[in-house]
């Protein structure tokens, strides 16, 4: 490339940053995210900007969107506080081979040990397919320039960030010297348990570093999240094909959580994120706690609509809760619609949700397999669950909602964010 064409590019570049930043400032006036307006408005720019953009922005939406139920109830053990450290990486967090650097990442694109699912190695990238190993020299502050703000929510900011070698990470900060001990428990154990995860169906936290009392989250970004996805395209809500290759993605993460004794608690489709090939992630541990399956922990969080009962009842709760969670989530995805309601008031919603999954609830649409389906994971005793049950995950996998579907995941998934920005863009 030529002196000036290089300059041309990079001046296009701060044309494209410029234009998104007004779009963000609209949003407010008019009512809207910066969020939802960088990832509509990044569709006309540069494609790899664009998709830089749209990866960070989709990942963490669940920051603006606030839409999760605060922790009240009772209090739970607080985590090691004393394990702050300047610096926590996660072992083996060499991404050479191991994790593609297009926006949206591929995670642990090999088989690791503890993997549930595929080898979603997929060569090349839109942006970089390295990155450096984080180590105390590479993970500070100082390694790191702010390209843009993406959210701001109750727990910290989250940006994009560019490391000195290159590489783009979305970078959650939260400020430990605003937060009340217990808050500042809960930040330590998030970090804590997404440190020791690695699975291909969830976004990678790559390290953590303290600066001025703000801990920063260091995380590959996403493409987009369902939540996007399904608003842009209406189509897809009552596909089969998408809602089994998605839930089927959320059964190997609960799946792969669950064995490591962990509960979720926070299953929602602005959680799920896509890569650039279409893949899901889930994202956000924010609610997520060690948990053995015979125990039961008393916090009353949650998203709303996606409470189980005995959340709400305050009768103790386990893993079964991210089961009922599935149901609401594949109900959501068939019928275009919550299972229970989101304009209502939280007590009407409460109700509902006591009263279970009602046999009018379905649209006639609904095929009979998925009703079954449904009716199987939100049964009201959490014991009922169908993967709570002996062999009940084999069950799940084999129901005949999922007929034919490949668990190895060696497929093409239904939806393919890039090429999607790309058509947008030649339209």
């Amino acid at each position: 490339m030529s002196e000036s064409e290089t300059k041309t590019y990079a001046w296009q570049w701060v044309s494209d940053l410029t234009f998104l930043s007004c779009s963000s400032a609209l949003a407010g006036a008019f009512g809207g995210t910066p969020s939802s307006s960088l990832a509509l408005a990044s569709v006309s720019l540069d494609p790899t900007l664009s998709l830089v953009i749209l990866g960070s922005v989709a990942t963490f939406s669940a920051f603006w969107f606030n839409a999760a139920v605060p922790e009240q109830g009772a209090a739970e053990e607080p985590a090691n506080l004393a394990d702050t450290g300047d610096l926590a990486v996660q072992q083996g967090a060499c991404m050479g081979q191991e994790c593609c650097d297009a926006v949206g990442g591929t995670g642990n694109a090999i088989n690791h040990p503890d993997t549930i699912g595929p080898d979603r190695h997929v060569a090349g990238s839109l942006v970089n397919n390295t990155r450096p190993s984080l180590t105390g020299q590479s993970l500070n502050a100082q390694s790191f320039r702010a390209i843009s703000r993406l959210g701001t929510g109750s727990c910290g900011i989250v940006s994009l960030m560019q490391h000195q070698t290159g590489p783009t990470y979305a970078v959650k900060r939260v400020d430990l010297s605003q937060l009340k001990p217990k808050k500042k428990a809960k930040i330590m154990r998030e970090k804590d348990i997404h440190l020791e995860l690695q699975s291909p169906f969830l976004i990678r936290l790559f390290g953590t570093y303290l600066q001025e009392e703000a801990m920063h989250f260091v995380m590959e970004p996403g493409v987009c999240d369902l939540w996007m996805v399904y608003r842009l395209h209406k189509e897809f809500f009552r596909s089969q094909k998408h809602a089994s290759f998605y839930s089927a993605s959320v059964i190997c993460a609960l799946q792969y959580l669950h064995e490591k004794g962990i509960v979720y608690r926070d299953l929602k489709p602005e959680n799920l994120v896509l890569d650039e090939h279409g893949f899901l992630k889930v994202c956000d541990l924010g609610f997520a706690k060690h948990v053995k399956v015979e125990e039961k922990t008393y916090t009353f969080c949650g998203s709303l609509e996606y409470l189980a009962p005995e959340i709400i009842t305050k009768s103790g709760h386990s893993h079964a809760v991210d089961w009922w969670a599935l149901g609401v989530l594949i109900f959501e995805l068939m019928a275009g619609l919550p299972c229970f309601g989101t304009e209502e008031p939280e007590a009407v919603i409460y109700d509902r949700v006591l009263k279970g999954v009602q046999p009018e609830l379905f649209p006639p649409v609904m095929p009979p397999t998925c009703r079954d389906l449904i009716l199987t994971l939100c049964t009201q005793n959490p014991a009922l669950r169908l993967p709570m049950r002996p062999g009940g995950l084999d069950m799940l996998k084999s129901h005949a909602w999922f007929e034919g579907f490949k668990w190895d995941f060696k497929m093409e998934p239904p939806y393919n964010p890039t090429h999607d920005l790309q058509r947008r863009r030649c339209g």
